[in-house]
């Protein structure tokens, strides 16, 4: 009775660590990166422009800090971000279009002008990305608009512990980006930002996604430098509306100074 009550036991064991935290690769398992990587990018297509409100929480050095944000967005990368503050006035205006990043801010009547990338953007959000990959995470994809046109510098593997493809994606600056990719619905669910010596910038995940839009919910990022988490929730939605040029420009008022980034 002893040694049936052990065998017993140990199947059960066997069978708990068969069911958790890891997974075997499908049978159809993807071994070639570019068959992933366009998958992953026909499932992005789908939403080219977005309106939504989200909250932004931030944890920092600094505290902790929480937003309302109205954004509209447009692919490839067209960017415009209110920031609302608890007294649902406007603390500042984020716009961004393939020529120029500008940011208006209303406390200190001052605009800031430059180039629409990574470093200047960086003065704005904690988040080491440029407006365009920025854009690309928002509608659901990932921040891979830099990536080298190289393909036979990818590489993909089958991650049991995230139960995920994780493809590997040098950057043309020489970081790189590891993604982790659903198996057929081609979906990301986050990632992990690298230097060119391998240590990593900053992960993110992308979690509890809409049906009816294949958008996440919520975005959240970890930055390893200085122990910083943002989130960011993404609340009322209106999936590929007409938005006009306008919306994505933006000029100085009198009484504004201008600055550079």
């Amino acid at each position: 009775m002893k040694d049936h009550l052990l065998l017993l036991l140990f199947s059960f064991s066997i069978l708990i660590c068969a069911c958790g935290g890891s997974q075997r690769p499908p049978a159809d398992e993807i071994t070639d990166p570019m068959v992933l990587l366009n998958a992953m990018n026909a499932n992005e297509n789908e939403i080219r422009t977005l309106r939504a409100s989200s909250s932004i929480e931030y944890y920092g050095e600094e505290g902790r800090v929480r937003l309302t944000q109205a954004m509209a967005i447009r692919a490839p990368n067209d960017l415009r971000i209110e920031t609302i503050s608890p007294f649902d006035t406007t603390l500042n205006l984020l716009v961004s279009n393939q020529n120029e990043l500008v940011l208006l801010d209303m406390e200190n009547s001052a605009m800031y002008v430059g180039a629409p990338t990574a470093e200047n953007i960086h003065h704005i959000f904690p988040i080491p990305m440029s407006p365009s990959d920025l854009v690309l995470l928002l509608l659901g994809g990932a921040p891979i608009d830099g990536i080298s046109d190289d393909p036979t510098e990818y590489s993909i593997q089958w991650d049991r512990q995230e139960s995920a493809y994780r493809l590997l994606l040098p950057l043309e600056n020489g970081d790189s980006i590891e993604l982790f990719i659903a198996h057929e619905t081609w979906q990301v669910q986050g990632g992990e930002g690298f230097d060119n010596e391998h240590h990593r910038l900053y992960r993110f995940t992308m979690s509890n996604r809409r049906l009816e839009a294949n958008l996440p919910a919520t975005i959240r990022f970890l930055l390893d430098e200085n122990n910083t988490d943002v989130s960011i929730d993404i609340e009322s939605v209106t999936v590929n509306p007409t938005l006009p040029d306008l919306l994505f420009e933006l000029s100085p008022s009198p009484g504004i100074s201008v600055h550079s980034f």
